[in-house]
């Protein structure tokens, strides 16, 4: 499939039309989250597939505009490596449609040299302050253990362009970024929150 033809607006459907896959109405409402608003907070219990549906829209976004660079960011490697990237690696080898990477590793993807999505540790801070682009989507996974000193990295990489956050986690620490998104600064962002109930009244969908 030619890049253009990758170029789908509705994230959902980009998800459904290249890898097939079938999403519930939580993941849904991430995903077109993520078009409109500039900061959106996800907090959820364990195995809700909030991070599947993270990597369905750094593929989307990557795809959907031939300059973009989105950076996922763990708090360490393994955790880049063996979770958020284990399903994009996942997704790919799924697709119905082969993707015109021109570079793909552990942790690195890309489609061109100014369109690719790049995997980071919190041991990145200098590098992180280096990736800026005229679309930028910055993707935060278990938000709540990331130390808050890194967050002017974080917010210095926001800082110019058409730049995005998603933010997600368990709602394990009472305090800092991640704990006032949908506290004292709820305002500033479009939040979610998947109780343990509401994934057992859904059931368990295709995602992990």
């Amino acid at each position: 499939m030619s890049s253009s033809k990758l170029q789908i607006a509705d994230p959902v459907r980009f998800a459904e039309t290249i890898f097939g896959v079938k999403l519930w109405r939580a993941q849904k409402d991430l995903l077109h989250a993520i078009v409109d608003n500039r900061r959106v907070a996800c907090k959820s219990c364990h195995a809700s597939g909030k991070t599947y549906a993270a990597a369905l829209a750094a593929l989307w976004f990557c795809a959907r505009y031939a300059d973009a660079r989105v950076v996922v960011i763990a708090p360490g490697w393994r955790l880049v490596r063996s979770v958020f990237w284990s399903e994009v690696h996942g997704l790919l080898k799924k697709a119905r449609y082969k993707l015109p990477t021109t570079k793909l590793n552990e942790t690195e993807l890309a489609f061109g040299p100014k369109n690719l999505i790049l995997g980071m540790s919190t041991a990145d801070s200098g590098r992180l302050q280096g990736q800026h682009s005229a679309r930028l989507l910055v993707i935060i996974d278990e938000t709540p253990a990331i130390d808050p000193d890194f967050w002017p990295s974080i917010e210095g990489t926001l800082s110019s362009g058409d730049s995005r956050l998603l933010i997600l986690g368990n709602p394990t620490v009472v305090g800092g970024p991640f704990f006032d998104a949908f506290g004292r600064n709820r305002s500033s962002w479009t939040t979610f929150s998947i109780s343990a109930l509401r994934y057992a009244e859904f059931g368990r969908p295709d995602c992990r």
